[in-house]
């Protein structure tokens, strides 16, 4: 019996697992679903305090069609800010900050929207401030509400092999309670480690007895382990109970959204890569990328003297920098760069650039913070060598070391690379091997998954990292 046989087969009565994701997801829904509420509440609120709590019968009529643009611009906004990640939903010193900007950002996009737009037939001045302030009040005491009163449901699960990718798992699921899991004991039938965290047992009959005694409604089997038919033959018994039977690798995927590399095969990777195959997407994408590449390219190249004038008054050499990038399918191509090091930065040979690298310059790391390092890139998805977003263009010098370290290093190129990725957006700038590591999980989520909407959402969290300067 294959892998690709046996997962389908044995989850196909239970349900519980989905559940719990569907759950985390309603979150979500549901605080988008409140944010729009408020929106239109706080809106009804301004014109009754504007109008001495007798508003007129089109007063409301004449105000929707237009605040309806506007408050679909301020929950792309609130969006950014990052207050739809369940980890972010806590009312706390940082909370409070990042809804100060959005509170700034919408105020400024509202402004300009009825600044752009002055034959409207509503001109609404005090309406907007008392909305903004109602918005403000409102969307704060919904948040408090929220985190108050709606609870995930936590789902037992076991481990049924404990290997290192298990172990990962594991902790990572304990630091997310938000995710809804919670492991309590681990079935492993070739070892059992006494020092585990974590209840350990090899018995294999014993499998149903724990699920009974710690009420487990998950097991998170290693894929490797699908192999062994005894083990097959007991999860078939299970068929009839209430308990969720799904693969590591699918459950990592799901919930942590990357792809452990640990836990996964040439036949995963195969058989999932020929299941996504995105041709009409990835023609749309190009498409796109010409056409935004273009669009930016016109919207920022009046500041580009600005810029050349400020690298080349900072340090002595070139205003740009041109590098060997691989791409698609191991491409060599030339990256293009507005210089943000010192002219023999690598004169000792290719080297990982690191947090505070004394070779950047003074205008350099403003330019690294702030991404505008990267604009003459556009250049390069003009040419078709990138993307707007996919895995970062890696040097051939550590594409190679890498590709030696790291199993299905290579398959990153199977898309273009991208100025921002699903990676960049969710790990710190890559320093090491390790690194290299933690990324390439990411990417290989994003080559699986890939999608218009996940390309926006990428985009959109790449926006909330440039003006505030994370990930540095």
């Amino acid at each position: 019996m294959t892998l690709g046989q046996s997962i389908p087969d044995l989850s196909g009565h239970c349900f519980l697992f989905l559940v719990s994701l569907i759950h985390m997801r309603l979150r979500k829904i549901i605080l988008l679903s409140g944010d729009i509420v408020i929106f239109y509440l706080a809106l009804w609120g301004a014109l009754l305090i504007r109008h001495d709590f007798a508003v007129p019968g089109n007063l409301w009529s004449l105000h929707l069609p237009y605040f309806s643009w506007l408050f679909l611009g301020w929950l792309v906004i609130i969006y950014i800010a990052d207050f739809y990640d369940l980890k972010n939903a806590k009312l706390n010193q940082d909370f409070f900050i990042r809804l100060a900007v959005a509170l700034g950002a919408m105020t400024a996009l509202a402004v300009a929207f009825f600044y752009i737009y002055p034959d409207l037939p509503i001109s609404p001045k005090l309406v907007l401030i008392y909305d903004l302030i109602l918005t403000a009040v409102l969307f704060l005491a919904w948040r408090a509400y929220f985190n108050h009163s709606i609870t995930i449901p936590t789902s037992n699960g076991i481990m049924v092999g404990y290997s290192e990718a298990s172990q990962k798992l594991a902790a990572e699921i304990a630091s997310n309670p938000q995710w809804g899991f919670r492991i309590v004991a681990a079935y492993d039938p070739i070892s059992q480690p006494t020092l585990a965290p974590l209840p350990v047992f090899n018995k294999l009959h014993e499998l149903e007895n724990i699920i009974a005694n710690t009420k487990a409604e998950l097991l998170i089997v290693n894929d490797e382990l699908f192999a062994l038919e005894e083990l097959i033959d007991q999860l078939f018994t299970l068929l009839n109970k209430k308990v969720r039977i799904i693969s590591l690798s699918k459950f990592y995927e799901q919930t942590a959204q990357k792809i452990p590399l640990a836990s996964i095969s040439k036949v995963w990777f195969l058989e999932n890569q020929s299941e996504h195959v995105a041709d009409s997407f990835d023609n749309f994408k190009r498409f796109a990328d010409f056409i935004l590449a273009l669009l930016f390219l016109i919207i920022t190249i009046p500041f580009f003297p600005l810029l050349m004038l400020a690298i080349k008054l900072d340090s002595p050499g070139p205003i740009f920098y041109r590098q060997k990038r691989m791409g698609k399918n191991g491409e060599i191509f030339w990256v293009i760069k507005f210089r943000s090091m010192v002219t023999d930065a690598e004169k000792n040979g290719a080297v990982w650039t690191t947090k505070g690298d004394p070779r950047v310059t003074r205008i350099g790391k403003w330019l690294r913070r702030t991404r505008l390092d990267e604009l003459p890139q556009l250049m390069n998805i003009l040419q078709g060598n990138m993307s707007f977003v996919g895995p970062r263009a890696e040097r051939p010098e550590f594409t190679k070391t890498l590709a030696q370290e790291l199993p299905f290093f290579q398959e990153r190129l199977l898309v273009k690379p991208g100025l921002t990725g699903w990676a960049q957006v969710n790990y710190k700038y890559g320093e090491s091997v390790a690194d290299a590591l933690e990324k390439l999980q990411y990417d290989l989520y994003y080559i699986k998954n890939r999608s218009l909407y996940l390309d926006l959402s990428i985009i959109l969290k790449t926006i909330r990292i440039v003006l505030t300067g994370a990930g540095q």
